[in-house]
């Protein structure tokens, strides 16, 4: 087939449907981010939450991670080290068992 029959059709990936109206989050995920927000919020008194992104992970070796990673800010560039213009990355462990904090860790 020649790459004419292709002009047609558009290269760039098309928009997804709004897959933001609905976030899913089971109770024990819930538990462990709530538990985590405080950590968060006491190690960068300064960021804004709504400049991160969350990611809650599966529980290994009985704690659960959740990973608070700052955005990029337009036209900035992402760099090694967990650190943007926006803020820092931070890791808190949270206990899969009873809920506490564990530990926490800046990106490096």
């Amino acid at each position: 087939m020649s790459t004419l029959a292709f002009a047609a059709f558009p290269q760039d990936a098309m928009p997804m449907p709004n897959q933001d109206a609905v976030q899913q989050l089971d109770g024990k995920n819930a538990r462990a981010l709530a538990a985590a927000y405080g950590t968060f919020r006491e190690k960068l008194p300064e960021a804004d939450i709504a400049a991160y992104t969350v990611e809650v992970h599966a529980p290994a070796d009985g704690a659960i991670r959740v990973v608070f990673s700052p955005k990029l800010a337009p036209g900035e560039k992402p760099t090694v080290g967990g650190r943007t213009s926006l803020g820092r990355e931070i890791s808190v462990w949270v206990s899969a068992e009873d809920y506490s904090v564990t530990r926490s860790a800046f990106s490096r």
